[in-house]
């Protein structure tokens, strides 16, 4: 019966074009910048379906030839990349496409770290999140974007400065009308952000709007949204304001009454965020080891960026078609002058899921939409001392 239900599944993987020919990527970025913006959409496009709609091993192949070509213009750190120009295109079209081919590269561990080679891209990915609050396609894919690569103190640390924590609290003031991707990935990235002293303190001005907004959520019927939930309230609880804030809420009602009526997981970490909210400790500084913590995500199986794409155009001159009919190179490839595409981190398997709340950057990321976010047993952010105190009473 199990091979009865994979089946489908296969045929429909073997019946996606498997991309083989060498491609004219010098007319491809040419084309990115100069040509007509409805050529650029169907470029991003094709370009897109080569990592979503072939199997892993030339999915693979293919993100190498990209990131080895230099296919976004990423390879420039501090000036502005061709997919930064892209994202800020007048045409809607353009900009969604855009956003989507950047979310289809952060969904793998070698893609986030050639797009993140570009600290101009990660800034421009910000300001395109924060220019509006709305719920579009290319905003659910620009915060995607944001968020699988917000493992990264430094990168944590552009965004803060970039006042993301900020339009993340006004972004989830309208959790009403978002979508559960959005709803999902914006917690994931507040919560990562709020693990740092600087994450923390962006909230002290808006304590009492995130946390009633947290409040609300708190019974959310998705365990991973509300480990996310619990993850932030226990990173804000480390300071004294936002506890007031809490305290004078009823936030400690609203735990005590969630425990009650939350799976045993849940649970546990409803029972440790009650006993941050009746400590007495400060916010503690952010260590001085600023070295970035390991990328090991795991690829997934299905690379996110094509759900409810809104480019319908003749099927003749889309995709793989496109590609062969303008962009084949027909003579020998020759050795690429670029350096080697950049290693992502080891891969791992996760553990379970953790009693305390999240203590380390995690992202939704491989795990399916209804499973629990996961957290490590090593925690290396400064709350160890507090858990310990919890967990080990004197």
């Amino acid at each position: 019966q199990q091979q009865q239900q994979q089946l489908p599944r296969q045929q429909k993987q073997q019946q996606l074009p498997q991309p083989q020919q060498q491609l004219d990527y010098s007319k491809m970025k040419s084309d990115l910048k100069r040509s007509s913006n409805t050529r650029k959409a169907l470029l991003l496009q094709a370009i897109r379906w080569r990592l979503t709609r072939s199997l892993a091993p030339v999915r693979d192949g293919a993100l190498r030839d990209f990131i080895s070509n230099d296919i976004l213009g990423c390879a420039s750190p501090s000036s502005e990349c061709a997919i930064g120009a892209l994202l800020r295109n007048g045409d809607p079209g353009v900009q969604e496409q855009a956003a989507r081919l950047v979310n289809a590269f952060c969904s793998m561990g070698m893609g986030r770290a050639y797009i993140t080679q570009s600290t101009h891209l990660v800034r421009t990915l910000c300001d395109v999140a924060i220019a509006r609050l709305d719920d579009t396609h290319t905003q659910r894919n620009v915060l995607g974007s944001i968020q699988k690569i917000s493992l990264k103190k430094s990168l944590q640390a552009l965004m803060i400065d970039a006042k993301l924590p900020h339009w993340l609290i006004e972004f989830l003031k309208g959790v009403e009308s978002l979508s559960d991707y959005s709803l999902r990935y914006a917690l994931a990235l507040l919560m990562n952000l709020t693990l740092r002293t600087a994450g923390k303190k962006a909230c002290i001005p808006s304590g009492a709007i995130i946390l009633r907004l947290l409040g609300d959520l708190l019974e959310y019927d998705d365990t991973e949204v509300c480990s996310y939930v619990n993850g932030i309230l226990y990173s804000l609880l480390s300071v004294p304001e936002l506890r007031s804030e809490g305290k004078t809420l009823g936030l400690g009602e609203l735990l005590s009454s969630s425990i009650k009526t939350s799976p045993p997981e849940i649970k546990s970490q409803l029972k440790y965020i009650l006993g941050q909210l009746g400590s007495d400790s400060t916010v503690q500084e952010d260590s001085g080891d600023d070295a970035d913590n390991e990328d090991d995500e795991e690829d997934p199986e299905v690379i996110e960026g094509d759900e409810e794409d809104t480019l319908t155009m003749d099927e003749s001159v889309t995709g793989e078609t496109l590609l062969a009919s303008e962009y084949q190179f027909y003579e020998v490839a020759k050795p690429s002058t670029l350096k080697e595409p950049l290693a992502a981190g080891p891969m791992r398997t996760h553990a379970k899921l953790f009693e305390v709340p999240c203590t380390r950057p995690v992202t939704p990321l491989n795990r399916p939409y209804s499973a629990a976010p996961i957290c490590e047993h090593i925690l290396p952010y400064p709350m160890v001392a507090a858990l310990m105190r919890f967990m080990f009473p004197t």
